[in-house]
Order: structure tokens, then sequence, then C-alpha cells
């Protein structure tokens, strides 16, 4: 497994190859998955992540000579604006084709998500929690790309569920964070699939029971949540969750209001030729990660972002 990683790290992945390479990965990962794996995952999940930001960084540091070697095309003994990345002598030329680190990183959680949220098997989401601190999920809610946020909220959504309240507790009390979720999550009020990892914690639903791709509206929130729950009431378990979901939604009402004012103005500047104005409907949305869901307009805070120590 350590190989396996350490290949992801230093080697070039064509989208063909990198599918056959996750299948064999996932393959091994179900039959010894163990502490030391969840946390190898863990980390070169925040390695590929922010590997292409630091280089950015360090790009701009270049010397003169570096740039000057560069602009005429002499090819340096390593290039300082990245992590080396070796390629096999199959490629060949299809060095353009293959995909970036960031990419192989998602896909990594996505895998550690299918592994963690597996709803016969709740043992290793405890041996997870043991082995890696929930310090670097609420690390992965301050990440830019939404994907990155909805597969690690799932992820703690299925760790806080499954260890109990008194996890919770020391989640809330000790680590802060709820504090945290808060700050970081009520900017991603227009993604439908946190609304319902949040709503799963309110109500004690486990998220690996949930089906994502489904339609986000008020008959399939009622469905997962009353029709197909376990209990026979709708209990709310754990209220801690609520300054979360408040922050979402007034973030959301706010931005909501402020695009409405906008629309009245720019309608009242530029009036319809037949003097009729348009109709603004509701749109059909999804929890389903493979739908493009609408950006967010500010950008993530980055205060307060715990240590992975």
């Amino acid at each position: 497994m350590k190989r396996l990683t350490d290949a992801l790290k230093g080697e070039n992945f064509t989208p063909e190859a990198f599918k056959l390479f996750l299948q064999a990965f996932k393959a091994l990962l179900q039959i010894n998955f163990n502490g030391e794996n969840a946390r190898s995952l863990s980390l070169f999940v925040t390695y590929s992540l922010h590997d292409s930001r630091a280089s950015y960084a360090k790009r701009t540091l270049r010397p003169k000579a570096s740039a000057l070697r560069l602009r005429r095309g002499t090819p340096p003994t390593m290039t300082p604006g990245s992590t080396p990345r070796s390629s096999s002598p199959a490629q060949g030329g299809a060095d353009a084709a293959s995909l970036p680190l960031a990419d192989l990183g998602i896909a990594v959680l996505g895998l550690l998500v299918e592994l963690l949220c597996d709803p016969q098997n709740p043992q290793e989401v405890v041996r997870f929690a043991k082995n890696v601190t929930g310090k670097w999920l609420l690390y992965l809610l301050a990440e830019p790309d939404q994907r990155v946020v909805v597969l690690g909220a799932k992820i703690l959504a299925r760790v806080l569920v499954i260890n109990g309240p008194l996890y919770v507790r020391k989640f809330a009390d000790k680590t802060g964070g709820f504090t945290l979720m808060k700050n970081r999550l009520r900017h991603w009020w227009n993604t439908p699939g946190i609304w319902t990892i949040c709503f799963a914690i309110l109500f004690d639903r486990d998220v690996a029971t949930i089906d994502f791709e489904r339609d986000f509206d008020v008959f399939n929130l009622v469905d997962i949540f009353i029709m197909r729950s376990p209990q026979s009431r709708l209990n709310i378990c754990y209220p801690e969750i609520f300054p979360v979901i408040s922050a979402m939604l007034d973030t959301g009402l706010r931005a909501i209001v402020r695009d409405r004012e906008n629309q009245r103005l720019e309608v009242n500047s530029v009036k319809p030729e037949n003097g009729e104005a348009s109709v603004t409907r509701g749109r059909r949305r999804t929890m389903s990660l493979n739908a493009k869901q609408p950006t967010v307009g500010k950008s993530m805070p980055r205060f307060m972002r715990p240590s992975l120590t």
C-alpha cells in the first residue's frame, strides 16, 4: 500500500490508466484497511490538494536565470515550480493528458468515502476516527472545491453519528468543531448535499443509508428523514448542529435578498418592450456531485484553520 501511495505522488496518470489503478487500489484497501493506511491516505489527500498552490507560490520566487532558461527552452534538472513527477515509458508523449495531482487527491478522497460509508461495516469508521484526528476533516471543509467539502462533510457526519454522543460532545467542546463548521459551511448554503448532511447530523441519521443521487426537494427530504427513518418518531438528537444550519440560512437569505435587489434595479433600468417583466421560476436541484452546482461567490475563510497535529 505504501508503494502504491508513493506512486500516486510521483507518477503521471492518464485518465484511462488511473481508472485501472484506482480499481486495484480499492481492492487492496478493502482487504487491508487499517489505521496506518487511513493516515497515509489522509496525508496524501492533503498533499495533493496543496501541492499545486504551493508550487504557484514558489514559482513567483524563481530566479531570473531560471526564468531565462525556461524561455530559451533549456530543460532544467529539476523544475522548482512543482514536485517532480516521473512518467512511465509507456506513456510516451501523453504527459499533456495526465491528470492533475489535485484530481488524484479528490479521487482518493472519494475512494475513502466509499470505504467509510459502507452501511454494513460501521467498524471502519470507528477505526478511522481513532487514527485520523477530526481536525483533518475540518481542514477539508476549508477547501475551495465543492467536491472536497461535500466528501469531507459526509465522512465527518458519519464519524459523529456512529461514535455517538460522547464523541460529539468532545468534538464540540475540545475541538470547537461546530464553531469551525459554522464559519466554513455557511458559504456553501447553495450546495444541496451540505443541507442533507447537516440534517442527517441533526436527526442522527447515518449518511451511508442516504442516496445522494436524489433530487433535493421537500418530497425527497420527507422520504429520507421520516418515511425511511429507522426511528418511529423524528427526534432532534444533536442540537449542536443548529448554529451551522442557522449560519447557512442567514448567509443564503442575505445573498437572495441582495441578488433580488440587484435584479430589481436592472429591471427598472432596462424595461421590456412589451411592458411585461420576466418571471423567475424555481429550478430543479440535486444532491449529486456529478451535477454541476453553482459556484460560491465569496472565497472560503482561511482563518481559524486547525493544524494537522
